[in-house]
Parts: structure tokens; sequence; C-alpha cells
């Protein structure tokens, strides 16, 4: 989490853009100085508000526009540009767009595959973003991708995305909580370098996660979330990866990279589910999980995998290279405890049931 500190504010610049189609695009762009938002809806009106003497287009003033409820869809996309310099952006109470269309004059023409999206670039320096109660027809991606971005600290709580959810990340030590929701398509998380932290509890995907936390010693936790397919890669540091009640409509995939990686999988269901440690003194642990096909890889170096009141029709456990420790029970029953030492023997196994 972000330290408490003073912000010596500039300005924000706030432009209301007609597409041509009885909609418009929100524009919202920063200086380089530290600068502070709200953007909520108020009544019927989108208002963008500085906070922490944050100027609006050189005013004190909020930039407001009345919103013309046809079926919310006037309001079409939002784009924040928040430049450098350390920023905080708050959004609640916000929806961009709707799954149904509305019912238009004869005078009137929509465009019904015209994209409602949310795109916020925090920009360089050490900033916040929280999102509450917000809702995306079609796509919102969270960026930072620069040369050097600084520690963000980014909450989204109960946030609908209708098709994808995309948070990129550079160069820093960056913090993700994503509270409740759901995301219609997919949902993609890549942080870069930097220790990392990414949770998720009780989201929707109606088709894939994918997270890759690039280097150093990353920590992620998944929580009561379901999809389609669930991709976790830690790539190089030593990296905490763990799944709890997770249910995959298809697979499971964890990939802890080099260093000395925890690997942790608590009553998750799918259809196949792939762990492996890669690299390093990687301790694996699987529990209460029912999957039809279990594969778990230690890989180079001395590693611990203990598997413990499990469901499976088939499966196939290798520590790989090194003094590794293994120990299995499958549907509650020790069936195997074996220690394997130096070269990467193996063993395949079939459901005791």
């Amino acid at each position: 989490m972000l330290e408490n500190r003073q912000m010596m504010a500039g300005d924000v610049t706030v432009e209301f853009v007609a597409d041509g189609n009885f909609g418009f695009d929100v524009v919202i762009t920063g200086d380089a100085e530290d600068n502070s938002i709200e953007v909520a809806e108020v009544g019927n009106r989108l208002e963008v508000r500085g906070l922490n003497q944050t100027g609006i287009n050189g005013g004190t003033a909020p930039a407001t526009i009345e919103l013309v409820r046809l079926d919310r869809t006037t309001l079409d996309d939002i784009m924040i540009e928040m430049g450098d310099g350390s920023d905080s952006v708050v959004m609640r109470d916000i929806q961009i767009g709707s799954s149904q269309l509305p019912v238009l004059r004869s005078s009137q023409f929509l465009n019904p595959d015209q994209t409602k999206d949310l795109h916020v670039n925090l920009g360089r320096g050490d900033n916040r973003f929280e999102a509450t109660d917000v809702f995306v027809r079609d796509h919102f991606t969270l960026d930072s991708t620069v040369s050097w971005a600084g520690d963000n600290d980014m909450t989204l709580n109960d946030v609908e995305v209708g098709q994808d959810l995309r948070v990129y990340t550079s160069r820093g030590n960056d913090d993700l909580q994503i509270n409740g929701g759901s995301v219609g398509d997919d949902l993609y998380v890549s942080t870069a370098r930097g220790i990392d932290n990414i949770g998720m509890f009780n989201v929707d995907v109606g088709d894939n996660i994918n997270i890759d936390t690039g280097s150093d010693n990353d920590v992620v936790n998944l929580s009561n979330v379901t999809a389609d397919d669930v991709v976790v890669v830690g790539n190089s540091g030593d990296d905490q990866l763990s799944l709890i009640n997770v249910a995959a409509a298809d697979d499971v995939f964890v990939d802890g990279g080099t260093g000395d990686d925890t690997i942790m999988a608590t009553d998750v269901t799918s259809r196949d589910m792939w762990l492996y440690g890669s690299r390093g003194g990687d301790r694996i642990i699987v529990s209460g999980t029912i999957n039809n096909f279990l594969r778990v890889e230690g890989g180079r170096g001395n590693d611990i995998v203990t598997l413990r009141n499990i469901w499976l029709a088939s499966g196939r456990i290798a520590g790989g290279s090194g003094t590794d420790v293994i120990s299995i029970s499958i549907d509650g029953d020790p069936a195997l405890e074996q220690r394997l030492e130096a070269d990467a023997r193996q063993r395949s196994f079939e459901s005791v049931r």
C-alpha cells in the first residue's frame, strides 16, 4: 500500500467530445504535477471534481455534463491520461453503456456496434486508483506501462466489465486488489518488474484469467473465483501463488518460474490442473481438489510436494532434479510417500476410486 503523502497539486483538463452518433466521449488529461480527481455520477450528471487543491480546466469548480438517459447510450468512452506525477483517481457509481438498446425516436440514429470503453493510464509516479460500482459495457484497460512507472495502488470494488479487463504496469512495487464484480470475457494482468501483490476475491470471469507477474518476489491470491481457464505465471523471484476455492470449467496452469516458490491449490475444481515449480527449491501443496488429470512437476532444485485429500481420475508427479520429498494421499488415504533423490524420477498413478 502507498504511504500517505502531501501532494503539490496541478491542473486536469476535462473535455466532452461528441462522437457524431448522439453520444460523447470524456477525455481527462493531467499535467506533470501530483493530481487527485474523483469521477462520479451525481444525479443525472457526470462530474469530474478536483481533490486536494487540484484544479479542473484552470479553475476550482468541477466539470459536469448532463446525461441524456437514452438507456445509458449517450456516454461512450471515458479516457483518462494522468501523465507524470503521483496521482490519485477515484471513480464511483458510473455506468458506461448498457446491455440493452434504447427505444429511439424516428429522427435518431444509433450505431449498436459502437464501443463503450474505459481506458485509464496512470503514467509515471506513485499512483492510486480506486473504482467502486462501475459498469463498463465493453473493455476496461488500466495501464501504467512507461519506462519507470513507480509504485501503483489499484483497487476495483464491484466492477462489472462486459468484455475484457486488462491491467498493465511497469517497473515498481504494485498492488492490485479486485473485490467482487464480473468480467464477461478475459481478465489479463501483467505487472512486469517489482514486488507485486495481486488479489482477486469473489470474481466471476466468463472466459480466461491470465496473470503474469514478471520478475521479483510476487504474491498472487485467488479466492472464490470462477473462470474457463486460469493461468498464473510467476517468472523469476521467490513467488507465493495461492488458489483457494477456484472453479475452472477447463484447465488450471500455474508456473512459479525461477526462484524458491510456494504454490498452493486448495479446493480447486477443474478438468486438468498443471502445477510447475520450475527452477529453485519450491514447495507445492495441493489439497481438497477435484480434477480429471493432475500433473505436478517440481523442476530443478530441492522441492517439497504435498498432495492430500484429493480426488482425480489420473495424474503424474515428477520431482525433477535435486533432492525432493513427495507425499501423496488420494481420497483421504495415504497412497504413496516416496523420497526422490538426484535425478528426475517420476511416478504415474490411477485414482483409488
